[in-house]
C-alpha cells in the first residue's frame, strides 16, 4: 500500500506539462461575409437545425473563433498547420495523392517517412457547412508542436490522407 502511494506521488511530481502555442486566424464566418455567402449559409444551417431531432436546436452562432497550431507527422518530421477542431475527432492532412483540390496546400509525402504504415481503410469526413475531405487512413508518428517548439510525441497515430477536398477548403489557411 505504502509503495503504491509512493509511486503515485513520484508519478505526479514528475509529470511534464507541454504548452502548445496557438495562433488565432480570421474566422471562416468573416470570409463568408466578405464573399456575400454567409446569409445563405446561415439560413441553410438554421433550417437543418430546425429539422433536427434535437429538442432545442441551437441557432447558428459558429465560426466565431478559429485556432491553428503546428504539428509534425512522420520520420523525419513533415510540418503542418492544422485547425484545432473540437467538434471532430478526425486528424487529416492533404496527401501527395490529392488531386487538384489540394493545389497550394502542403502535402504529406508517405514515401519520405520511414515510419509510415499504409492502411486499406478509407476515410471521409463531412462538416456542418457541407465541406468534406475524402481519402485513405494511415499510421505514423504525430507530434503536437512544430520542429522548434515543445512537443508531445504520439507514436502509431491513425490519421487521414486527403485525396480530395471540397471547394470550401480552397481559401482556408491550413497546410
Amino acid at each position: 500500500m505504502q509503495v503504491g502511494v509512493l509511486w503515485s506521488l513520484i508519478g505526479v511530481t514528475t509529470a511534464v506539462v507541454i504548452k502548445q502555442p496557438l495562433r488565432w486566424q480570421e474566422p471562416s464566418k468573416v470570409g463568408m461575409i466578405r464573399q456575400g455567402v454567409y446569409m445563405s449559409y446561415l439560413r441553410k444551417i438554421n433550417l437543418l437545425r430546425a429539422s433536427s431531432p434535437q429538442r432545442f436546436p441551437n441557432k447558428a452562432l459558429d465560426y466565431d473563433r478559429e485556432y491553428v497550431s503546428n504539428i509534425t507527422i512522420g520520420t523525419p518530421p513533415q510540418e503542418f498547420v492544422v485547425v484545432l477542431d473540437t467538434g471532430s475527432a478526425d486528424l487529416w492532412v492533404p496527401g501527395t495523392i490529392c488531386d487538384y483540390s489540394c493545389d497550394g496546400k502542403h502535402k504529406f509525402n508517405t514515401d519520405r517517412s520511414s515510419t509510415y504504415v499504409a492502411s486499406k481503410w478509407r476515410f471521409s469526413v463531412t462538416y456542418r457547412d457541407e465541406s468534406d475531405a475524402i481519402g485513405y487512413r494511415g499510421n505514423d508518428v504525430v507530434t503536437l508542436g512544430g520542429t522548434d517548439e515543445p512537443h508531445l510525441v504520439i507514436p502509431n497515430s491513425t490519421f487521414g490522407l486527403a485525396r480530395h477536398l471540397s471547394p470550401q477548403f480552397k481559401k482556408v489557411v491550413f497546410s
